[in-house]
């Protein structure tokens, strides 16, 4: 695979190619996900805003993947920080 979306993996030739999902594919599977569980509505909308919030966080980071927008985001380094900035209304996580 070649073009957009495509992510050359060190290391391993036999996935040296990778399509990288969007946004809307991950909050897709997700949802696809908890409902397979048997999640109700609600549970499903507060997962969904967790998730939303973790995607702005690596969104904001940059990086062609998702695992390169997570190393830049510094949640690896300083994860009490990183998990601050993502929550600033819950202060008791700091």
């Amino acid at each position: 695979m070649t073009g957009a979306g495509a992510e050359a993996l060190p290391g391993n030739d036999r996935l040296a190619a990778r399509s990288v999902p969007s946004r809307a594919e991950l909050l897709a599977r997700h949802e696809d996900y908890l409902a397979a569980l048997g999640h109700g509505p609600s549970h499903r909308h507060r997962q969904r805003r967790g998730l939303q919030a973790v995607l702005d966080a690596l969104e904001a980071a940059g990086g062609g993947s998702w695992q390169a927008r997570w190393q830049a985001s510094g949640a690896e380094t300083d994860p009490r920080a990183w998990l601050a900035r993502l929550t600033p209304e819950r202060p008791e996580l700091k």
